[in-house]
């Protein structure tokens, strides 16, 4: 039996140029393509970050100083903090001291100076602790010198002393002075005039280069205290200072501008760069100011968003509290690590 040929086919040439099939091409090319193209590029970053050593479960040396340094942070962030307390953090405290003794038996500590540093703040605190504070928790402190005991012996990490008017010394000096001046402050005093906030972000606006000149980032700024408490609430890092903070910025970034989804990162890249030139903005004004990472579930997001005006096409980058330095406060150590772990010529 013969094939039918396409000229016994008449529906064929009138469904070429039915109104219904451009109606489906357009609706393919303007709605459907594009999410399609989505999916693929969300496959393809997926697949990357799963080949993380986290992700596999089978960490690796790169993984596990990241996860010391996260942890010693939080325990060097303790000895800066205004009003610190004694016998703080007992838990982290423990975890990290574990942590390097794993990664000491493991891999050995020497050529890695963040958990030299660990080790250093770790032997910071039992510095600040006396025998009567000590007495307050003595199973704690039996477990924590054994632990310490067992770890190499690295002098105690000294957290900088500074006044206002030394910190804030290298505001005119030259670039590689005035950056290297600038650090993070978690300790505030005062009301914070808005005029310096709103100037601040003007010279982020004018100076942060961005892809194509678009300038994705965008501001809000929040001053009043219930609604900042509110949302400083969604955000775990700001705990025994945020409440301190004269107002807080909360920094997003407007998908808007993107114009295919091949420039899905730029929302994150183009808003990282303004960021930084916020801060050293902020710096230049003399504004002490401590970024907080917006790491959250899409729970706490559409909480924020609850709390002030985002529009649904902007990604929420970080949050910064803002205040007056006072006149004397600590700033945490923070070593970086070597460039040439950093830098590679190929």
């Amino acid at each position: 039996m013969s094939q039918p040929q396409e000229s016994d086919r008449p529906w064929r040439h009138h469904w070429a140029l039915s109104p219904i099939r451009k109606l489906w091409q357009c609706f393919y090319r303007v709605y459907t393509a594009p999410r399609r193209v989505c999916a693929r590029l969300r496959r393809y970053d997926l697949w990357r970050l799963c080949q993380a050593s986290w992700v596999k479960r089978a960490l690796s040396r790169e993984t596990c100083v990241a996860e010391i340094v996260v942890h010693y942070h939080v325990v060097e962030k303790g000895l800066t903090m205004p009003g610190r307390r004694l016998n703080f953090g007992h838990a982290m405290v423990t975890l990290l001291a574990r942590q390097c003794l794993a990664f000491q038996e493991t891999f050995g500590v020497e050529g890695t100076p963040q958990v030299r540093h660990a080790i250093a703040v770790l032997r910071a605190y039992a510095a600040l602790h006396d025998s009567s504070a000590r007495a307050e928790a003595p199973v704690f402190w039996a477990d924590f010198e054994d632990l310490l005991a067992h770890l190499p012996e690295v002098p105690p990490a000294t957290q900088p002393h500074v006044t206002r008017e030394a910190f804030f010394a290298a505001v005119h000096a030259d670039f590689e002075a005035f950056a290297r001046s600038r650090h993070t402050l978690r300790h505030y005093a005062g009301p914070l005039p808005i005029e310096r906030v709103r100037a601040a972000v003007a010279l982020a606006c004018e100076t942060a280069p961005s892809a194509c000149n678009r300038q994705h980032a965008r501001v809000r700024c929040v001053s009043d205290p219930a609604l900042r408490d509110r949302l400083l609430a969604l955000q775990n890092g700001n705990r025994g200072f945020g409440h301190l903070a004269d107002k807080v910025l909360v920094v997003s970034a407007d998908c808007d501008d993107l114009l295919s989804p091949a420039e899905r990162n730029d929302a994150y890249v183009n808003g990282g760069i303004f960021l930084m030139n916020l801060c050293y903005a902020l710096h230049y004004h003399q504004i002490a100011h401590c970024m907080l990472n917006w790491s959250v579930s899409p729970e706490t997001d559409r909480a924020l968003r609850a709390l002030i005006p985002i529009r649904e096409s902007e990604v929420v980058l970080a949050l910064l509290t803002c205040g007056e330095a006072p006149e004397c406060f600590d700033v945490a150590m923070s070593p970086r690590r070597p460039v040439a772990e950093m830098y590679t010529e190929v």
